[in-house]
């Protein structure tokens, strides 16, 4: 997804776009990947509590994030995304377990 890395102020790449120039799923995107990169466990840091990433998320509002996006995505419940990202794990665990590709859980649309 090219746009994802664009921010909402108008600050990312690689067009330099804002607001609403970004299209939708880019802009969810970002959140999303945001999230799992902040609670995610890597090689050289264990992954941040729900929390924290919230926080970090709280604070991009209107920067990095579409303050709409972001309102949406403090609407959920901790405990309704900790059930979300516990039914990926396992899904992406049972998908390597069989030796399979893991392919994307959720597709969103071409932009």
């Amino acid at each position: 997804m090219l746009a994802h890395q664009e921010k909402w102020d108008g600050t990312g790449y690689p067009n330099g776009l804002r607001g609403e120039e970004i299209p939708l799923g880019a802009r969810l995107f970002m959140i999303a990947d945001t999230f799992d990169a902040l609670t995610s466990d890597r090689p050289y840091r264990m992954g941040r509590p729900y929390e924290a990433a919230r926080k970090i998320i709280e604070e991009e509002y209107g920067k990095q994030f579409d303050p709409q996006a972001v309102a949406a995505f403090i609407a959920v419940p901790a405990e309704e995304w900790m059930q979300i990202r516990a039914r990926v794990m396992t899904e992406i665990e049972k998908r390597h377990n069989a030796g399979k590709t893991v392919e994307p859980i959720i597709k969103l649309e071409d932009e």
